[in-house]
């Protein structure tokens, strides 16, 4: 899900230079020199990860979203806490029935 709310640019970051990922996490940009490439996740986008590029005759490159990449807060949202789970809406989501488990 988080794959399609990513967004790639290779120019710093400049306005009008980022491109969004499709639901497989692809992206395409024209064949140029690539100094830097930036990554934004739309949910939390003051974090923008900027990697260099050391090698200039790559053209392919492949990131993993992790699960500490994004860190998020919500007002007045509630869940009911119950053995070993937490039940109840979700912040971005319609409906109610939603878990929540520790892994």
């Amino acid at each position: 899900m988080a794959m399609r709310h990513s967004f790639v640019s290779l120019a710093d970051g400049a306005e009008g230079s980022w491109k969004q990922m499709n639901q497989q996490g692809d992206v395409q940009f024209p064949k140029q020199e690539v100094h830097s490439i930036s990554l934004l996740l739309e949910f939390c986008p003051e974090r923008i990860a900027s990697i260099p590029v050391v090698d200039k005759d790559h053209n392919e490159f492949i990131f993993r979203l992790g699960p500490s990449i994004i860190e998020v807060f919500f007002d007045n949202f509630s869940l009911q806490v119950e053995p070993g789970v937490l039940t109840g809406g979700h912040p971005l989501l319609r409906g109610t029935a939603f878990r929540y488990a520790r892994q």
